[in-house]
């Protein structure tokens, strides 16, 4: 299953490469969707080492050149 991964500035946007690397460790493909302020905290280069796929500032649109659907968008927040 292909999961796209919302990044957004604050702390939050650390904890978002473990679980990005835990998707896919769990066998799940993994796309980060960053925002500008996402990449205060965190670089894209970053994301696209642990997910092999080019981060995008962009849900749908030119940069992928791909239209997904997604099935569910919910937000999480991450305690541990």
């Amino acid at each position: 299953m292909l999961i796209a991964l919302g990044v957004t500035g604050g702390i939050g946007a650390y904890k978002a490469v473990e679980v990005a690397r835990g998707l896919q460790k769990r066998g799940h493909d993994v796309v980060a969707i960053m925002t500008r302020s996402a990449e205060k905290f965190v670089g894209e280069l970053t994301f696209e080492a642990i997910t092999r796929r080019a981060a995008s500032h962009q849900l749908l649109g030119a940069s992928t050149g791909h239209n997904h659907k997604l099935k569910r968008i919910r937000s999480a927040s991450i305690n541990h």
